[in-house]
């Protein structure tokens, strides 16, 4: 079985690939990322990075992007990758092929082709605070190579149900080839087994402060001092510029200090405007933490209004007052919340149920041969 890729994709494919050595002995797995593809071909980095300037050559002189980030979003690399996948792999000596992310289509006709993916592109116009003009993509890429990417799947697994019905309403693509596998998370687990929901400090950890509801977190904050002068507010993960009493901003720290600060917390609050899966509320889940989040994008499926935290509409900073200062009048209810996200993060969210049902759903659909293969 081949396993298509590039890098990490937020520490996502080291899991996935653990778990398919796990729920696929009878094979063996083959990696191969295409980012190192084009380091160990030089000519054909030049070639690419020379299609990104072709296809966004104009945004990226006006500083509105990035040359990288779009590295593997062109029309040329799109047909490239095909043009290698062909000749690279032989149906005949695979059972089937398994790809992350949809930025391109590396199908090969006769190998069934699954795909692993937190979005799509047409999801973004479903979000209530989405701007248009932050499309990344190319409308070149967006003609030649998206469609192909869903045409070609045998079946794509979703991290949430929220990107599976894109697909399927925004795509076309047909539900029974469309399954919801959601994700697991990406630390280690070591929960406190007597938290002091009293103590009432909130954690917000993100990288990027505006889209994770960074702004409404920091006015919520100030709007509840108040009644809770003794509430610290604790961001990891960003520098925002702030002035708040009891406010403690940390910026990026290295991922087992991130551990610390969910062990510590006392209530989760980051209601993010975009969120495709959302991995960070599953592991305050797993730290028994009550969440206060938004109704955006995957994260209905992670956190349960009224049973393991409160869901605001994006950019409701009353909504989020009112919550942040229910939890924090109730430590017992941020207690119940903790435990019942706890539940449904170990039932739903670890990488162990992603991997068995992700084999089910591939032996369910290749043929009896190819599992021999």
């Amino acid at each position: 079985m081949a396993f298509l890729k590039i890098r990490d994709f937020s520490f996502i494919n080291p899991n996935l690939i653990a778990q398919f050595k796990r729920v696929f002995p009878e094979y063996t797995l083959e990696v191969f990322d295409f980012k190192d593809w084009l380091k160990h071909n030089p000519h054909l980095y030049l070639l690419a990075m020379a299609a990104v300037y072709k296809e966004y050559g104009r945004e990226i002189l006006a500083g509105k992007k990035q040359p990288n980030p779009h590295l593997f979003v062109t029309r040329w690399i799109g047909k490239r990758i095909k043009k290698l996948v062909q000749q690279r792999f032989n149906p005949r000596d695979y059972a089937f092929a398994f790809q992350t992310q949809t930025f391109f289509d590396a199908s090969v006709a006769g190998l069934p082709h699954f795909i692993y993916t937190d979005h799509t592109l047409r999801a973004n116009w479903r979000y209530k605070l989405f701007d248009p003009s932050k499309i990344q993509y190319s409308a070149e890429w967006r003609a030649a190579i998206e469609p192909e990417i869903y045409r070609n799947a045998s079946k794509i697994f979703f991290a949430s149900n929220f990107a599976r019905n894109s697909a399927i309403e925004d795509y076309n693509y047909p539900a029974e080839k469309a399954e919801c596998v959601y994700t697991g998370i990406n630390v280690k687990i070591d929960p406190p087994t007597n938290k002091d929901y009293a103590a009432k400090r909130i954690l917000f950890v993100g990288v990027e402060w505006e889209r994770k509801g960074g702004p409404e977190v920091a006015e919520a904050f100030k709007r509840i001092q108040t009644q809770h002068p003794d509430a610290t507010l604790t961001i990891v993960g960003c520098t925002p510029e702030l002035d708040l009493p009891n406010c403690q901003i940390i910026g990026r720290v290295p991922r087992e200090e991130v551990v610390q600060h969910f062990r510590e917390a006392t209530i989760f609050c980051m209601p993010s405007r975009i969120e495709p899966a959302g991995i960070a509320f599953t592991e305050a889940a797993m730290y028994k933490l009550p969440i206060i989040s938004a109704n955006s994008g995957g994260l209905p499926d992670r956190v349960l209004h009224g049973q393991t935290g409160y869901l605001i509409e994006p950019g409701d900073v009353d909504s989020l007052t009112t919550y942040l200062s229910d939890l924090l009048d109730h430590p017992e209810r941020c207690r119940e919340f903790g435990e019942a996200g706890y539940q449904l993060a170990h039932r739903e969210f670890t990488w162990d149920r992603v991997g068995d049902r992700i084999r089910a759903a591939i032996l369910s659909t290749i043929q009896p041969t190819q599992r021999m293969a």
